[in-house]
């Protein structure tokens, strides 16, 4: 994940996020522009848009969205979503990349709830200091308590590395050194 420290949400439903600013409403990965940064990973859930599943009817069937006031799709033949009634590669490649991200939420909800039912989060706060001295304080976001997630049981342990859940924990753990690595982006942002 690069520089980008994942916690959990303070309230429920609880969720991980990716933590990409130190101040409200401010993503230290966006340039002047507008555009995600070179060399930083942009989430699935930004490179997804501006299509979205949609749960609809009784059954839940999802349905391809398109979000057709983004200013993301142009008029023309150039990349059309349908030829002859059919849909092209783009709606193809993009219904197929919506359902693996929905898939994905999916077992991370999952694996969310089972931290949140089995105590494993506990609330954090991250102090930032910046190049110029100023002091950040951030928090009303949850981590995984390691000590508990070392005291689990064996057979707990077992199956959470058969849903490979190990690695998204160990990937939040790691994802905790990175809160330097926001403050540097904001001292280069305020110079």
């Amino acid at each position: 994940m690069g520089t980008y420290p994942i916690v959990f949400t303070s309230r429920e439903p609880f969720a991980a996020v990716a933590v990409l600013g130190l101040e409200d409403n401010d993503n230290l990965f966006i340039d002047a522009d507008g555009h995600w940064q070179e060399g930083h990973y942009v989430p699935a859930y930004v490179r997804r848009y501006p299509f979205v599943l949609h749960q609809r009817g009784e059954d839940n069937r999802l349905v391809l969205c398109v979000d057709d006031e983004a200013g993301l799709l142009s008029k023309g033949n150039e990349r059309p979503l349908f030829q002859d009634g059919q849909p092209t590669q783009v709606v193809l490649d993009a219904l197929a990349f919506c359902h693996d991200f929905n898939k994905q939420t999916i077992i991370a909800a999952t694996f969310v709830a089972e931290l949140a039912k089995r105590g494993l989060l506990v609330p954090n706060q991250a102090r930032v200091v910046l190049a110029s001295g100023q002091q950040i304080i951030l928090h009303d976001f949850q981590v995984i308590d390691e000590d508990k997630f070392n005291g689990l049981p064996d057979d707990v342990f077992l199956e959470w590395r058969h849903r490979s859940w190990l690695q998204l924990v160990y990937a939040h753990l790691l994802s905790m050194q990175h809160w330097k690595d926001l403050a540097n982006l904001q001292s280069k942002k305020q110079k």
